[in-house]
């Protein structure tokens, strides 16, 4: 039995399951919930030939190491603080959609840490950035 499809009453549709809904877009658009899109809107990630509501985790990149636990911007004086990490994709957050992948924003998230010591009496210890000097 041969099964004829219908035809697609949007001109950027290659392929449609019905007149108003396309399965397969023409070169240069994005299918987002059976439309052809220019660019995804809002809230979507562009991953190949379609626009997805979620970031796919096969493109994202490993976490950063947990950052210094920290209170009000301080290393100590306090007894619990936070701490957090990133993980940004795969392509170090530069994919271009050219290329067909996905352009996911960094995930972050964030832990309860305990301080690790006690500051100078009335003092509170910010961290410092090793910085190195070329002469």
């Amino acid at each position: 039995m041969l099964f004829i499809l219908p035809e697609c009453r949007s001109l950027d549709c290659e392929q449609c399951f019905s007149r108003d809904f396309c399965t397969k877009c023409k070169p240069g658009f994005k299918l987002y919930k059976g439309k052809c899109l220019i660019h995804c809107p809002e809230g979507t990630f562009a991953h190949q030939t379609d626009c997805l509501e979620d970031c796919p985790l096969a493109l994202m990149g490993e976490w950063s190491e947990w950052s210094f636990c920290l209170r009000d911007g301080a290393t100590c004086g306090f007894r619990w603080g936070k701490q957090a990490r990133v993980r940004e994709t795969s392509q170090g957050g530069t994919v271009t959609e050219e290329k067909g992948a996905s352009v996911c924003p960094p995930q972050s998230e964030t832990q309860r840490c305990r301080m690790k010591k006690k500051c100078p009496t009335g003092e509170t210890e910010k961290p410092t950035v090793e910085r190195s000097r070329s002469f």
